[in-house]
């Protein structure tokens, strides 16, 4: 397991930081919930390695399990972003 260098929480209802420091992790704290809703962690290169979503994005149907992971690492495999 890496270390984490930073962790940075961010007000508002998405991150678009896909690279930011190396071995980082951004909380995202939605102001109208006044909870975190999305937990993004980087790789020793500083891109996006995995997302830790807290909320099924109002789609229910599609992430039935929360909190639900979306690695990167294997998005880019097959040509997406990890959503």
């Amino acid at each position: 397991m890496r270390k984490v260098e930073y962790i940075i929480t961010i007000k508002g209802t998405t991150n678009e930081s896909v690279k930011i420091f190396p071995n980082a992790v951004i909380d995202l704290l939605n102001p109208k919930q006044d909870k975190i809703t999305h937990r993004r962690f980087y790789n020793e290169e500083g891109n996006v390695k995995v997302d830790i979503d807290l909320t099924d994005h109002g789609h229910s149907k599609a992430h039935p399990i929360v909190p639900h992971a979306h690695d990167w690492g294997m998005a880019k495999d097959k040509g997406n972003s990890g959503h």
